[in-house]
């Protein structure tokens, strides 16, 4: 009889409860014997390690370290592996050590992942997702534009010298002998203009883009510091007239610049920024050289080529921008009868 058949064997029906147990305990004894105990080791070895590998799986989800395993066969290994390097940011656990080399690739004083977190947030909200460092020509560039931003960061107020408001100013310009109508034209557009502003003045600091002083006359500091009063000594007057047109020039807004020697360019614009300040120092300074010029010349200043030139090309200038900004208050004026 083969073993096979005595391990199947049924329980003779009239054999003693003694003989029962002993026939139970020799096929047991005989199985365990005859039983591979190569493969029973690998069998225990694999039930060890699947083991391991669950207990792996279940820490590396919960730390968000690994994808889903599928296996526990090791392709997906936890120390050194790529899943590794690409751990999601957030919060660390505190039994968590990195090994060796995610330390060194840490960089030194890096901000946290709340603080990332923040900063992105900021930068979306004025839209920008990411910011280079500007170099100095940039940083030039962006600190002259921010300078001759134009008028809605304006708070007028009132200018402190009393003659402006009471249009004395205006007579001492219209009492310029021999101006002619020209002359007279130019200085009520000058007065329209400042109206427009209420004969007010920005309370910020003039910037330094607008009405620049590199080429001023220096006769217009003199004036300045005597409170606007007296008439400056003039030695040269063609000189000073070369001096006042160059000024004149130097401070108009880029565009209106062709070649050198040629007369300033005339289109309609809205780029008058650099020349859009009113008070006293503004087109006042301008309109003094102006008088000063005409004053001195040896002819009457309306025989005057040059002079006369100049004072059309700063009344268009000033017309331009007026209307410029009588057009803005109007449009301003219609945006809040549409708002109420």
């Amino acid at each position: 009889m083969s073993s096979r058949a005595k391990n199947t064997m049924s329980i003779p029906p009239t054999a003693s409860p003694n003989t029962n147990t002993l026939f139970r305990l020799s096929c047991f004894f005989d199985r365990t014997v005859r039983y591979d105990p190569v493969k029973l080791q690998q069998e225990e070895a694999e039930l060890e390690s699947a083991a391991l590998w669950r207990k792996l799986e279940k820490e590396a989800k919960r730390r968000n370290v690994l994808g889903p395993v599928t296996t526990w066969g090791g392709s997906d290994v936890v120390d050194g592996s790529k899943a590794t390097k690409k751990r999601k940011r957030g919060k660390p656990d505190e039994d968590y050590n990195p090994g060796e080399n995610e330390l060194d690739e840490q960089e030194p004083n890096a901000p946290s992942a709340s603080k990332r977190a923040k900063r992105k947030s900021n930068a979306r909200e004025v839209g920008l997702a990411s910011r280079r460092k500007p170099s100095a020509k940039g940083k030039e560039k962006e600190r002259v534009d921010e300078e001759v931003v134009e008028g809605p960061s304006w708070t007028l107020v009132d200018v402190e010298e009393p003659r402006w408001a009471n249009g004395q100013m205006k007579l001492w310009l219209l009492g310029l002998i021999g101006g002619g109508s020209t002359w007279k034209k130019a200085v009520e557009k000058l007065f329209e203009y400042e109206a427009s502003f209420g004969f007010q003045k920005p309370s910020a600091k003039r910037p330094a883009g607008v009405f620049c002083t590199t080429g001023r006359p220096n006769v217009v500091k003199w004036w300045i510091d005597r409170a606007h009063t007296n008439d400056p000594p003039i030695a040269d007057v063609e000189k000073f007239g070369k001096s006042v047109q160059a000024w004149w020039r130097k401070i108009n807004p880029t565009w209106r610049c062709g070649e050198p020697g040629e007369p300033l360019l005339k289109h309609a614009s809205k780029d008058w920024a650099a020349l859009r300040w009113p008070g006293l120092n503004g087109f006042l300074n301008v309109f003094a050289c102006l008088f000063w010029w005409g004053s001195n010349v040896k002819e009457n200043a309306k025989e005057n080529a040059d002079w006369v030139e100049m004072v059309r090309d700063v009344r268009w200038a000033i017309g331009e921008i007026t209307r410029n900004q009588l057009d803005a208050q109007n449009h301003d004026g219609e945006m809040q009868v549409d708002g109420q």
